[in-house]
């Protein structure tokens, strides 16, 4: 599928049980979202818990998926790791200049940025400025326990970069 002008973009899908189409929406609004108020998200209004890169906190925790937002303060690091399940979106909400290893790669990602780490891929983060860098992460398929250690440290995934 092709853009207007020509990029090319993935074809989207459709939860089970929502549909697509003139009859989806109401008002320019998804049926299931009319009546219901949306809300502002105020990182500095939320509670945020110690975690090993700074903070972080839950903003929705379902079944099998989960959003969080998580703060990689100036020298924090998250060691490489996987997720054997788990699919992850990782956007870069404000971004310092951290550094994110994903699938033998080495990234300097910018605010508003997306990466997608699939099952199995080697994922890791270290804040090597001075500045804090608050990154929002979509767990699809989340259950605790599903994280996997590399078993390499992240000099030895980046020496070769």
């Amino acid at each position: 599928m092709f853009s207007p002008w020509g990029a090319r973009i993935a074809e989207s899908r459709v939860a089970p049980g929502h549909t697509r189409g003139p009859d989806a929406f109401e008002g320019g609004l998804p049926r299931e979202a009319k009546g219901r108020a949306m809300k502002a998200i105020v990182p500095e209004n939320l509670s945020w818990q110690p975690s090993e890169c700074g903070s972080h906190c839950v903003l929705l925790d379902e079944a099998t998926t989960r959003v969080e937002m998580l703060e990689l303060q100036p020298g924090a690091m998250i060691e490489p790791h996987s997720h054997k399940e788990q699919r992850i979106f990782v956007c870069f909400v404000r971004s310092g200049g951290a550094l994110l290893y994903l699938g033998g790669r080495l990234f300097r990602p910018q605010a508003g940025q997306t990466f997608e780490c699939e099952p199995g891929d080697i994922i890791a983060y270290h804040n090597d400025t001075q500045h804090v860098t608050r990154v929002l992460l979509t767990r699809v398929g989340h259950k605790e326990g599903d994280r996997v250690a590399a078993g390499k440290t992240w000099a030895e995934l980046t020496a070769s970069i």
